[in-house]
This record gives structure tokens, C-alpha cells and sequence, in this order.
């Protein structure tokens, strides 16, 4: 495991009542989260349906977990597929307060490397802010390499990386060609336990929202050196992991917060909620868990 910043960040997603965001309702989340000792966590990226947020709701959703978060900070995605408007959006986070900018590689442009360097850089030149660079080529069609990242690590205002890709031989290249205090974090629920052994920090982590207590528990099992019990804690999740992915993320996650009364079953275009068999899925495993 690097140094830096480590452990289980909650992905929250972003809860809507009536088609208007619920501030109530991720007050209550927050709350839920920190509450069972979660790291930090990560607001405005894809659990929060970010595309579909307008400035005004960022805002104010920067601003509420900023007040709910306590010592824990607080990551904001302000990455888009422009340049100009990452650099708005990651200035704007600076000012509110957040301690730093996810910022996804540029979707639907599919940049060669060259080309995401230079994005990466100018957003940390013209901002002057802490930078995680966030990798998710199944969301975004474009992958950057881990020589791309390593070269960007040695800014020390890159703090960090999401790594969801699922490919532990790059999350070892990147863990060990970057600065010990670069952290790299999983961005996959289903694989974070594993990336452990190849140099990861801890998991950007959708299940957090669902189970938080249970996700920390397997990284303080793996701080202590307990990788077995870690192990076991994880395989226990696996069912639920998969039930909350089985549909396009966070449809599942918002059915699942519906069924524990944290927050309404509401997605909006051109997402939709959740099929029955996966809502039945959702409810057997929260079940089994001892959630509801």
C-alpha cells in the first residue's frame, strides 16, 4: 500500500425528490457514511449523475457535504469532455472548499496521450489545485496509460489517481513509478480487496453508500496486515456488489438507499429506474446483510 491518503470514499450519489435535488436527503447520507467511517468522499462524479447537474446544484451539493463532512475531505468531479469548462468547474470546487478535483479523462473525444497530458496539465496550471486524475475507459471509450501518469505525478499538485480499470499489472506500474505520497485508489467495488496487493491505497467506493461500516472493516483489516479476515469480509459483500451494478450505476444504488429509507428511487434521463428482478435482487441481499 503507498502512502497518502487511504481507505474507503464514499461515492455519494446525488438523491432527487420530485425531479428537484433533496438536500435533506444527502445530509441524511452523509451522514449514514461518515457516521460508519468512511475516509472521504467523492461528490459530482458518476454516482452523482454529474452530466445531468446544473452549476447551481453542484453548488449547493459541494456546499452540503462540505458542512456534513467534518475532519473527512471532501473530492469533487469537475472533469467534462471540455477543457475550458473543467478548468471553471475545478476553480469553483477550489473556492467552495473541496480538498481536491477528480477529473475524468475527456469522454466521447478520445484524446491520444499526448493530447491527455496536456489536458491534465492545463487544468492544474490554470487552477493551481489539488488534481486526482480519474481513469474509467468502460464510461469514457479512452484509457490513459500508465507512462501518461506517471509523467503527470511528478506535478506534485496530481495528487492522485481512480484507477477503474480493472487491470492490477497497471494500477502495480502506476503504484510504484509515482511519488510515495500519490495515492491510488480503485474505482471498482468488485476488485478493490485485490488491488491492495498491487499497491493500492483503498476504493472510491459506490457500495460504501450501502455498507460503509463493512467496506472500512476490510480496509482495516488489510492496514493491520489481516489480509485473510479482509478477504472474508469482501466475499461476503460480493453478492450485493454485484446486484448493485447489474444495471447502468446508480439506477441500483438509488433502488437500494429507496429500500433503507435514506432517500427516493429517483434517476433522471436518460437514466431509468431499476427492472423488478433487480429490485428483488436488491432487496434479498440488503436482507441477507441485515440492512433492512
Amino acid at each position: 500500500m503507498k502512502g497518502g491518503m487511504a481507505g474507503i470514499f464514499a461515492a455519494l450519489p446525488t438523491p432527487f425528490r420530485s425531479g428537484e435535488f433533496d438536500e435533506g436527503a444527502l445530509r441524511n447520507i452523509v451522514r449514514h457514511v461518515v457516521s460508519a467511517g468512511v475516509n472521504g468522499l467523492v461528490a459530482c462524479g458518476t454516482t452523482a449523475e454529474a452530466t445531468s447537474l446544473s452549476r447551481r446544484e453542484r453548488r449547493r451539493i459541494i456546499e452540503v457535504c462540505l458542512s456534513e463532512a467534518g475532519h473527512l475531505p471532501v473530492i469533487v468531479g469537475t472533469g467534462t469532455n471540455n477543457a475550458e469548462l473543467t478548468v471553471e468547474l475545478t476553480e469553483e470546487a477550489k473556492i467552495i472548499g473541496a480538498f481536491a478535483a477528480l477529473v475524468v479523462t475527456p469522454y466521447y473525444v478520445k484524446p491520444t496521450q499526448e493530447g491527455l497530458y496536456a489536458h491534465f496539465a492545463a487544468v492544474v496550471n490554470h487552477t493551481d489545485f489539488n488534481v486526482m486524475i480519474y481513469n474509467v475507459p468502460s464510461r469514457t471509450g479512452c484509457s490513459i496509460a500508465p507512462e501518461t501518469v506517471i509523467s503527470l505525478a511528478q506535478d506534485p499538485r496530481v495528487i492522485g489517481i481512480k484507477e477503474a480499470e480493472v487491470n492490477m499489472a497497471k494500477v502495480k506500474q502506476i503504484a510504484d513509478g509515482t511519488p510515495a505520497d500519490f495515492f491510488v485508489l480503485s474505482g471498482d467495488d468488485d476488485t478493490f480487496n485485490e488491488a491492495y496487493d498491487h499497491g493500492s491505497n483503498g476504493v472510491i467506493s459506490v457500495a460504501a453508500n450501502v455498507v460503509p461500516r463493512r467496506m472500512a472493516d476490510v480496509h482495516t483489516y488489510t492496514k493491520l496486515g489481516a489480509t485473510g479476515a479482509a478477504k472474508i469480509e469482501h466475499a461476503k459483500l460480493k453478492k450485493l456488489i454485484k446486484a448493485l451494478f447489474k444495471e447502468t450505476s446508480p439506477a441500483p444504488l438509488k433502488q437500494a438507499l429507496k429500500l433503507m429509507d435514506l432517500a427516493e428511487n429517483e434517476v433522471r434521463l436518460p437514466l431509468v429506474p431499476v427492472q423488478d428482478a433487480t429490485r428483488l435482487e436488491l432487496e434479498t441481499e440488503l436482507t441477507a446483510l441485515g440492512i433492512i
